[in-house]
């Protein structure tokens, strides 16, 4: 999946000296035209969220595993842009360097930033537009800081060609935005800023089913998109964030069609492994969670190598070894039997030579 920013347990571990909580604005929060913000991503897999939350904490990110890629995330005008036509309110649009069929159309006042809609790139679907044409999403509100939070409702129509017909549906969903920690962040080569503040924002939307007329007289499922988009923000510092943790998951009929998950950070980060990033990349465990009984793990090699698969208890105790032996090129599955499983959380970890992955599994 081409990476779409939106659509899109808590203990304080640590204290620093009382420094002014910062406070996001429309001055120091929404982009101007021509604005661009350089991004190290980063290992999902090795860095998990840092619990902290509370006032004035320290949030350690100290060790976080880079991949060896970077992205630049550009600021342009939406009439230079393919949709410019069915946005034409937006006051800018955001894309990357990854592609150039993702697109992300902004509004905004002195009080709030909306997302009037988006153009993505969609596995399976190919490229759909999404127009908030009913009610935009608030992804901020201004003035904003520490202990705020509110949700949102937004809906509008979403546009798929297929095989050269157009259609569309309706859909919609909600936001969740809240900042619900705030103190220094520390990332690897002894780099730290003080007074950042944690914006967490969780959306959820689903659309309704597509019927496609003559001569396909068929029907497109629901599809369901959930995000997760966890923030660092030194507003003295700029409008984009300095570290971010992105998530985001496509639905349909209960199984997962595409997903993305990403660390993006604007300082430089601990060298990790390129090809233990590939491999990661191509790793997928589906159904998860999963209810059937079983789960199907898969990986796409370049060459034979030898393998371990293991499935662990949340206490990293083997259960059970899948799989050990070696494997061919190209893309390799293996069943994991779940049907003796209480429901909770387990791991798949699987190594290839000298790369360990490990995958969480929840077993419902």
């Amino acid at each position: 999946m081409k990476k779409l920013y939106t659509l899109f347990s808590f203990l304080v571990i640590g204290t620093v000296v009382a420094i002014a909580q910062p406070t996001l604005t429309q001055a120091n929060f929404v982009h101007n035209i021509g604005e661009s913000t350089f991004y190290y991503l980063a290992d999902t897999n090795t860095t998990t969220l840092d619990p902290a939350i509370g006032p004035n904490v320290v949030f350690d990110y100290t060790t976080v595993d880079a991949l060896g890629v970077s992205q630049t995330d550009y600021y342009v005008d939406p009439a230079t842009t393919a949709g410019a036509s069915d946005f034409p309110t937006a006051d800018y649009c955001e894309k990357t360097n990854m592609g150039d069929t993702n697109f992300i159309y902004s509004k905004s006042n002195i009080d709030s930033l909306y997302t009037i809609g988006f153009v993505a790139d969609i596995t399976g679907f190919g490229v759909v537009t999404a127009k908030y044409d009913e009610d935009p999403e608030t992804v901020m509100k201004f003035p904003f800081d520490y202990g705020n939070f509110y949700t949102d409702n937004y809906s509008g129509t979403f546009y798929v060609n297929y095989s050269g017909l157009p259609v569309s549906t309706h859909g919609e969903g909600d936001v969740t935005v809240a900042a619900d920690a705030w103190g220094r962040l520390d990332l690897p080569f002894a780099t730290s800023f003080d007074s950042v503040v944690r914006i967490r924002r969780v959306e959820h939307a689903i659309t309704d089913t597509i019927f496609i007329p003559f001569p396909f007289n068929t029907e497109i499922l629901p599809v369901t998109i959930d995000a997760i988009v966890v923030s660092y923000y030194k507003p003295s510092h700029g409008k984009s964030p300095i570290l971010s943790f992105i998530e985001g998951t496509y639905q349909q009929d209960g199984s997962v069609i595409a997903s993305n998950k990403t660390i993006a950070c604007q300082y430089p980060l601990i060298a990790t492994d390129v090809e233990k990033y590939e491999l990661s990349k191509s790793l997928n465990l589906y159904p998860n969670p999963t209810q059937s009984g079983q789960s199907v793990l898969s990986f796409d090699v370049d060459n034979a190598v030898n393998v371990k698969v293991e499935l662990l208890n949340n206490l990293g105790q083997t259960i059970t070894q899948v799989y050990q032996g070696q494997v061919n090129s190209g893309v390799n599955k293996f069943e994991i039997n779940t049907s003796s499983l209480s429901s909770g959380v387990y791991f798949v970890n699987v190594l290839l030579d000298n790369i360990k992955i490990t995958r969480k599994l929840i077993v419902e």
